[in-house]
């Protein structure tokens, strides 16, 4: 842990979402597919159906949320390159080194704006001790044992050009802008998947929300729970469109966290089998699809003796919704031609939208399936 997690992946930076606690370095490289995906997830059904699937804990170094408007940012490489290159220019750009720019630079756009309402001096304040943790534990230029506090202050000077009005933040505030959407929906697939995927689902304190929270003790932050009421009645009392169409708040992402446990509640043998496969997408936009089905059986913790007079469950997100819709929500006319095979059933309802949606020749369409939402959770009777 210290070696890997607590040196390595501070100095190893290239896409900052990777470098997370539990990260496996033989996997950071691997070119994944929907077959290799859904081996794993059966063996994991197969080995240990009641392991935890966590996506943000105590300990992790970003958020959830965080990782998704990184990996948002990873389908704009040029433009995070042009933009690096433009505020890296100055004596106090000069007097950091390109590291911990590049960091810093990642950390800035993936929290700014992300959680509601957030204090601009708050903000720079959890960006400077997170950015003081990460600088010592990569152990570059200065330690937790031998600080050295003039290098430190040199990186927060070049923070705070960042910051300040001008070309700077108004550059940065544009590239936000451009991935914060794709980011959401990244976000809400995250939570769909994890929720629908064998294993047990973890939703970490104040994660039904947006959470722009860093390396502890800022995930440990104090919640405010009276906001996190409110947007749990507004998930509950509005319409899926309508909090899509108010998004920032997070309300959205409620919505998303409670049908998906509620039909994980009330299908436990379902999301608890053995059984879980990719069912067939094709379509112009097919490759922007991650699916899941899950399906009744006899083995498992919840074994039922008939598993065929249970629904199947598929679970739909959207993948690289930057270059699907431009930086929009990528829903409608944007999934063209695309259909999910759903097999021989006469019902298929998204449980998320509470919409009953047309099967044809066992096919949904996705411009169907994703009209209101980048993701859906199909009830297949």
């Amino acid at each position: 842990a210290k070696g890997f997690e607590d040196r390595l992946l501070f100095r190893d930076v290239a896409l900052s979402g990777l470098c997370e606690v539990g990260a496996d370095a033989a996997l950071l490289d691997a070119v994944w597919s929907p077959d290799t995906v859904t081996d794993f997830l059966t063996t994991r059904a197969v080995r240990s159906p009641l392991a935890g699937t966590t996506t943000s804990t105590h300990d992790t170094k970003r958020s959830e949320d965080v990782r998704a408007r990184l990996t948002a940012l990873a389908e704009v490489p040029d433009a995070f390159v042009d933009l690096f290159e433009a505020v890296s220019v100055g004596p106090a750009a000069d007097a950091v080194d390109g590291h911990a720019r590049w960091l810093l630079l990642q950390t800035v756009l993936a929290t700014r704006d992300l959680e509601p309402g957030e204090d601009p001096a708050a903000h720079r304040e959890r960006l400077v001790d997170s950015t003081r943790k990460a600088l010592r534990e990569a152990a570059l230029h200065t330690t937790h044992r031998d600080p050295n506090e003039r290098y430190e202050d040199a990186v927060f000077a070049w923070l705070d050009t960042l910051l300040a009005d001008g070309p700077a933040s108004t550059q940065i505030d544009a590239l936000v802008e451009r991935i914060a959407v794709p980011a959401a929906c990244t976000s809400l697939a995250q939570v769909l998947l994890k929720i629908a995927a064998p294993g047990v689902p973890d939703i970490y304190r104040g994660c039904e929300t947006w959470d722009g929270s860093l390396t502890d003790p800022d995930n440990r932050r104090p919640l405010d729970v009276g906001r996190l009421e409110k947007l749990r009645d507004r998930a509950e009392t509005l319409d899926a469109e309508e909090l899509r169409d108010t998004w920032q708040d997070g309300a959205v992402k409620a919505l998303v966290t409670q049908r998906a446990l509620r039909a994980r509640r009330d299908l436990s043998a379902v999301f608890l089998s053995t059984r879980c496969e990719t069912p067939r997408v094709d379509g112009a936009a097919a490759d922007h699809v991650a699916a899941l089905r899950r399906t009744a059986s006899t083995d498992g913790p919840l074994g039922v003796p008939e598993p065929g007079t249970l629904p199947s469950v598929v679970a739909l997100a959207t993948r690289l919704p930057l270059a699907l819709a431009d930086g929009g929500w990528p829903i409608g006319a944007v999934w063209d031609d695309t259909v999910v095979h759903v097999g021989d059933v006469g019902r298929v309802t998204d449980v998320l939208t509470d919409r009953s949606l047309p099967v044809v020749d066992g096919r949904v369409r996705l411009s169907d399936a994703f009209a209101i939402l980048p993701v859906a959770l199909l009830e297949c009777m």
